[in-house]
């Protein structure tokens, strides 16, 4: 039987618009939100249907507000527009790659005293993921 193709998250790829924002990001994760329908018949049978998933990208990290640099920058300045993103988790030729396009949303501003200065967000992914592989 094959080894078990486990990995840690480590070094990662999340492009926005091309850019690499992986060094300001504690999680990125495309997570799928799929209805399930199923009806019980009076027979006993049931009949189930499963939805094609809608995505989010959730992601979570430190707040860099530089002007046009930080990632939350980046976001609130394309608030409600559409921006291409490329996610590779695990690094190396060969690996899976998903390619959206999300929309930007503001992350917050601030935080508490004493504490890293963090946000998270989970931006609605708009149309289908193009999974790829890398060079």
């Amino acid at each position: 039987m094959p080894a078990s193709n486990a990995f840690i998250m480590r070094s990662s790829i999340a492009e926005f618009d091309t850019r690499d924002y992986a060094e300001e990001l504690t999680r990125a994760e495309l997570v799928p939100d799929t209805q399930v329908e199923q009806l019980k018949l009076l027979k006993g049978n049931t009949v189930s249907d499963v939805d094609n998933p809608s995505w989010t990208f959730a992601i979570s990290g430190i707040q860099d507000w530089t002007v046009t640099q930080g990632l939350c920058d980046f976001l609130n300045a394309n608030h409600g527009e559409k921006v291409e993103v490329t996610f590779q988790p695990r690094m190396g030729s060969g690996q899976r790659t998903a390619t959206f396009n999300v929309i930007a949303m503001s992350p917050n501003f601030g935080g508490e005293q004493g504490s890293w200065a963090t946000f998270e967000l989970e931006l609605p992914v708009d149309g289908e993921i193009v999974w790829g592989e890398s060079a």
